[in-house]
């Protein structure tokens, strides 16, 4: 596995612009005085303040400001700037040589997700689903649980990404074992029959997602279970699904309808877990062994995730 250098105090944030653009520039500087206090340096990609239809410029220079910062030795560590749309734009402009050759730590979720399978995918860097500059750090509801799960990891303090969940249906097991894959579900099912598609063998799927009918969610389960792979999955945790509310009085209640579509593969199913559009949010590896334990309710490490 590629692993960026673990992070310390001190050390270069590069925050990158893959997806939308940023409306209200104010919130920039906001995140940035949060991770300066903190006591980090922060560096821009050159297009974060710009706003060309709706993208921070074209998916080429986009990418291409990605790839600037993976072989700038001044930058410890990579964060996007926000989600939206977009990133999936950027993948066919992408060197997956460059990132090999420079591992850092990357961080995003929502939109990031297409990227951040394929970063594991195309060049074996484990990478973390975690809060980003204007989505998280700029918030007044900002949380210090959420700092505590993205530092404790990336700056190699902790183990344990979570000891506390509820079981939707233990399939008989204890523990189970596998590769984490995974972020927002409608934007993870984008990859799917493209040259991208993520190997689902063996690995540990979460998924979270915001605004989406519980229609679209079935939908998207129905089309993820109909993969070649997905019987050799080893289980699937659920984090946030804000605002994905039923269409209708007859439609199924969201977690009943994912527990009936998934229930015959007997894997594990376990929820309420902090992750994805909420706050406080947990940030988890993508591309980490893990382990979960059933009996003691926690998520564990089985390596590291960051470099010496």
């Amino acid at each position: 596995m590629n692993k960026g250098k673990q992070l310390q105090k001190g050390d270069t944030i590069g925050i990158v612009a893959l997806s939308s653009a940023l409306i209200d520039l104010t919130e920039i500087d906001r995140g940035i005085q949060y991770l300066e206090n903190l006591g980090f340096k922060v560096k821009l990609a050159s297009n974060v303040k710009v706003n060309k239809f709706f993208f921070p410029d074209t998916a080429e220079v986009r990418a291409k400001e990605l790839m600037s910062f993976f072989k700038d030795p001044s930058i410890d560590m990579i964060m996007a700037l926000r989600g939206g749309y977009g990133a999936i734009q950027v993948l066919e402009f992408i060197d997956f040589e460059i990132i090999k050759a420079n591992p850092k730590i990357f961080v995003g979720f929502s939109d990031l997700t297409s990227l951040q399978q394929v970063l594991f995918q195309k060049a074996n860097l484990i990478n973390f689903s975690g809060p980003m500059l204007t989505s998280n750090f700029s918030k007044q509801d900002h949380s210090l649980i959420t700092d505590e799960s993205l530092f404790s990891l990336i700056m190699g303090q902790n183990t344990t990404i979570i000891n506390r969940f509820n079981i939707l249906y233990n399939a008989h097991k204890t523990k189970i074992e596998g590769r984490l894959l995974g972020g927002n579900l409608i934007t993870f099912m984008s990859l799917m029959g493209t040259v991208y598609e993520p190997d689902l063998t063996d690995k540990i799927l979460f998924f979270e997602d915001i605004e989406e009918k519980t229609y679209s969610i079935d939908r998207a389960l129905t089309q993820l279970t109909l993969n070649k792979n997905f019987s050799k999955v080893k289980a699937i945790i659920l984090g946030n699904f804000v605002d994905c509310i039923t269409r209708n009085e007859y439609e199924e209640e969201l977690y009943p309808m994912i527990v009936n579509r998934l229930k015959k593969f007997n894997i594990p199913i376990i929820n309420d877990i902090p992750v994805g559009h909420c706050s406080p949010t947990l940030t988890f590896p993508i591309g980490a062994k893990i382990e979960i334990d059933l009996q003691k309710q926690e998520i564990k490490l089985l390596e590291s995730v960051v470099g010496e």
